[in-house]
């Protein structure tokens, strides 16, 4: 049994990092392997037109919007850098039209010391693919993440930082699957690589899952981020992963909201939005979501909002 009386090792947070290098991810004119260096900046919300979203029925009084960020509740951030090297695993986790992701190792030697006293689960780098609208559309991933920040480790994953950096030029990200980033009528930093460093989550949805547990745990999880008035607006089978449960990962949190702990985690915010949707509305809006979703991956279709959307 542990002692009470012993110091608890601190847990990463978000407002811990201040730079992330990358070990041998970046080609240069040579074709040799570089390193590369990202620094941590607030992340933004881009505006519905960066992101490609249009639809203003999910906000019912625009003189109000945007809303503020909300504060976060963590201490401020050390003025002494703290910087994390990691070396990225060979195939990806996963991937999508803006960015891709890869489980990414600490190198404890070439990470600063602090870090090797703290408890760091499994992670995951979710790296844009070349060019700005990526770039922005992973920013608006990192915003929301700390946006719901009394939500990770209970119905997202944990979230350590917004990093950014820009290519050399003639450098590409080293990776066939990343494309050579294009040029772009914005010039100045049509390079620019986004990084978010996130908690690996487990495996994915598929075939055969019970979908009557799953259709009350995105009813929850719905209802969670209609209490912070935002929007996910890409919920699909491989945007729902299940809750972290290989070695070393750390343990589901419980919701202050409605006591649940959840076996599901919503991931990827690239499109998501803010709203003051009346609850009714946005529980019948969830419900065509999952309705869509079942189709795709042959889940049995219910209705997600009727049993509980007045309450």
């Amino acid at each position: 049994m542990a002692n009470a009386n012993q110091p608890q090792i601190p847990l990463l947070h978000s407002n811990v990092l201040s730079k992330v290098k990358l070990l041998n991810v970046a080609l240069d004119r040579s074709g040799c392997l570089q390193d590369l260096t990202f620094l941590y900046r607030r992340p933004s919300q881009s505006t519905q037109d960066n992101i490609g979203v249009n639809d203003s029925t999910l906000w019912l009084d625009e003189g109000q919007f945007p809303p503020v960020h909300r504060e976060s509740a963590l201490p401020h951030r050390s003025k002494e850098p703290v910087i994390f090297t990691g070396t990225l695993g060979e195939g990806t986790v996963g991937q999508g039209l803006d960015a891709v992701v890869l489980d990414v190792t600490m190198d404890a030697q070439h990470s600063s010391a602090e870090l090797r006293m703290m408890t760091i689960p499994p992670l995951v780098a979710k790296i844009s693919r070349g060019g700005i609208e990526n770039a922005r559309r992973v920013e608006n991933d990192a915003f929301f993440y700390e946006e719901m920040e009394s939500l990770q480790g209970i119905a997202i994953a944990r979230y350590y930082g917004f990093f950014e950096a820009i290519l050399p030029d003639g450098w590409v990200i080293a990776s066939e699957s990343w494309p050579r980033p294009e040029g772009n009528a914005e010039g100045a930093g049509v390079n620019k690589v986004a990084v978010v460093l996130l908690e690996k989550l487990g495996g994915s949805l598929h075939v055969g899952m019970d979908g009557v547990n799953l259709k009350s745990q995105l009813d929850y999880l719905y209802e969670e981020l209609w209490a912070l008035g935002i929007w996910h607006d890409d919920i699909r089978p491989w945007n729902i992963l299940q809750a972290p449960s290989h070695e070393g990962a750390l343990p589901g949190c419980q919701s202050n909201y409605n006591n649940q702990t959840y076996e599901f985690r919503l991931i990827d915010f690239g499109l998501a939005y803010k709203t003051n949707m009346t609850k009714k509305m946005y529980m019948y809006y969830s419900a065509l979501e999952y309705a869509k979703m079942c189709k795709d991956i042959s889940f049995e279709i219910l209705d997600l909002g009727k049993e509980r959307r007045d309450r």
